[in-house]
Order: C-alpha cells, then sequence, then structure tokens
C-alpha cells in the first residue's frame, strides 16, 4: 500500500450501512437531518462489490487533478483507497483498490435490488467496515467539503493504522495449515481479538444460550465460518456469539441453530437424554438482530443438521 492515490470521504455515522430501515446515517452533512443519506448501502454488497456514495458540494470529484491511475478520458481514476470518515475525523471503514468516478454512476435495477438508492461514486471489492468500538479518532484535516485528498504525515498514519489492523484481523493463511488443523487455530486466534471483546461487551461476559459467566472458559465464535466470510463479515460482531464450552460445540457441530425469533433448533441426532446432560433445553432463546437473523439463517442451511 503506497501513500499515493488516497482520498477521504465524510459520511454519516450508521452501524452496519446495510440499507436497515431501522437506522439512517448520524451527521454527514445538511441533507441526512431531514433525508435518510445515500451511503446508507456504502457495506452492502451488491453482485460481489460495494458500492459507495459521497456527498459532494459540486457533485463531482476531481480525479484528475488528484490521481494517478485514470482511464483515458479521465472519468475515473482506479487503484485508489478510499477512506471512509465521520464527523471528519474518525475511520469508520475503507474501500481498497477502488474506482473512483468523476461524475455520480447508476446501478442497473437488478444489481441495486437490495439497496435503497441506485446512485455511487465509489466501487471497490476489496472493503472494511469497522465495529464501532474501533472506530479512532484521526484528527483529520477537512475544510467544508466532504471530501479531502489529504496530507503526506495523515496519509502515512492512515496506512499505518490500517496495516496494522488488518494484520490483527488476518488470522491464517498459511498454505501448509489445512483442514482441522487450521480450523483450531484460527478458533485459537479469534479467542484472543478484538472481535471476542466485542462479544464479551454485547453479551455481558455469559453465554448467549444458558447465562453462565465463568469469562475464562467462554468461547467467541463466528456463525458463518471465517473461511466463508468477506472482510466486513470477519469482523462484524453480529457474525459471532459468545457461547460456553458445550454450547459453543454442538452450535459448531450443527446440532443446535436459532430460528428467526432467536428460538432454540435442535437437531433430532441429538436424543433426550444427550440434551439433559449437555444443558439444552426446548424453550431456550438467544437475543435475534436484523443482521444475526442474515448469518442465522446461513447456519441453517449450511451447518444445522436435522
Amino acid at each position: 500500500m503506497t501513500k499515493d492515490n488516497i482520498i477521504y470521504c465524510n459520511i454519516g455515522e450508521m452501524q452496519e450501512y446495510n440499507g436497515n430501515d431501522k437506522e439512517k446515517p448520524i451527521g454527514g452533512g445538511e441533507y441526512n437531518t431531514t433525508e435518510v443519506g445515500h451511503e446508507v448501502n456504502n457495506f452492502t454488497k451488491s453482485k460481489d462489490k460495494f458500492y459507495g456514495y459521497v456527498r459532494t458540494s459540486s457533485e463531482t470529484i476531481a480525479v484528475e487533478n488528484h490521481f494517478t491511475c485514470l482511464s483515458y478520458d479521465k472519468k475515473y481514476a482506479e487503484h485508489v483507497l478510499v477512506v471512509w470518515v465521520v464527523d471528519k475525523k474518525r475511520i469508520v471503514g475503507w474501500y481498497k483498490d477502488a474506482i473512483v468516478y468523476r461524475e455520480y454512476m447508476k446501478l442497473d435495477t437488478e444489481t441495486a435490488s437490495n439497496r435503497v438508492y441506485n446512485d455511487y461514486n465509489i466501487v471497490a471489492e476489496d472493503v472494511m467496515l469497522l465495529p464501532e468500538n474501533d472506530r479512532i479518532d484521526m484528527k483529520y484535516k477537512f475544510g467544508r467539503n466532504n471530501i479531502w485528498y489529504g496530507n503526506e504525515e495523515k496519509n502515512k498514519e492512515t496506512i499505518r493504522f490500517i496495516e496494522k489492523y488488518e494484520a490483527e484481523v488476518e488470522i491464517i493463511n498459511s498454505s501448509e495449515i489445512k483442514g482441522e488443523e487450521k480450523e483450531v487455530l484460527i478458533k485459537q486466534r479469534i479467542n484472543q481479538s478484538r472481535f471476542r471483546q466485542g462479544l464479551l461487551n454485547k453479551y455481558k461476559c455469559k453465554c448467549a444460550l444458558c447465562g453462565m459467566s465463568l469469562e475464562a472458559t467462554l468461547i467467541a465464535s463466528h456463525i458463518k465460518p471465517w473461511s466463508k466470510s468477506d472482510s466486513c463479515e470477519k469482523v462484524d460482531i453480529e457474525n459471532g456469539l459468545l457461547l460456553c464450552p458445550n454450547h459453543d460445540k454442538l452450535f459448531d457441530e450443527g446440532y443446535i441453530s436459532f430460528d428467526n425469533d432467536g428460538k432454540i433448533m435442535i437437531s433430532s441426532i441429538l436424543d433426550a437424554d444427550n440434551c439433559i446432560k449437555l444443558n439444552v433445553v426446548s424453550k431456550m432463546k438467544i437475543m435475534m438482530s436484523d443482521r444475526l437473523k442474515i448469518y442465522m439463517e446461513y447456519h441453517r442451511n449450511n451447518r444445522y443438521k436435522q
């Protein structure tokens, strides 16, 4: 990653940027005080890409004046690091190797089917959305506009932060480690990570299912496996459960799952005697959010043993 081709984009703050109609951007300009800002879908995946929006005073981005990798007609720049910022100071995420367009673009109806709006001016595949607790104040020097092209000092500081954060998130990529051994190492590293701390905070250091509170034994697990998750899903706290060892193993192996109301689903393979011994009760429930429902649907369809 180099310090060239960087743009900082100020937007309203959201937890997910996934078009949730229960949440609207906070801050980010006067438009967001009365309307739902178009950045509402900046981290919604549409056909394996993310289409971002930043509102500018001129309704254009002067790509030809600030970037080196330009298209022949100077309508867009390639290989740009886009840093998404709230309150003109705190990082919420980034797009790497992005395309930045001079003017607003429109998605076709099919690609935009899971979005609130179909306009965008930035697109990328490699993205990261930070959990709220990790959104640090970088003291950027925006003017009155929602875009800033940085300076050498802040660009270096930002790149160091991104590289360090991604190094902490990236767990095991060694081609020498395969199969079950790799999954064990992944789980070990997850339970030493920011992801675990986020789940401990969310569930108040208790098993999400039974309430057991011996913190040292609680296990943080992804609902959609790490190996199947994109970079945003890997750090999304809603893609995780904090469980005691018994319930973690049962969930991981697909002997239990949860419906959209959070009610436990028990595999027919798990007989009544083992349910008693493993503390599995049909009346058990977990808290369920809209985003957690999406991950749990994946678990029911791909992991749960009916």
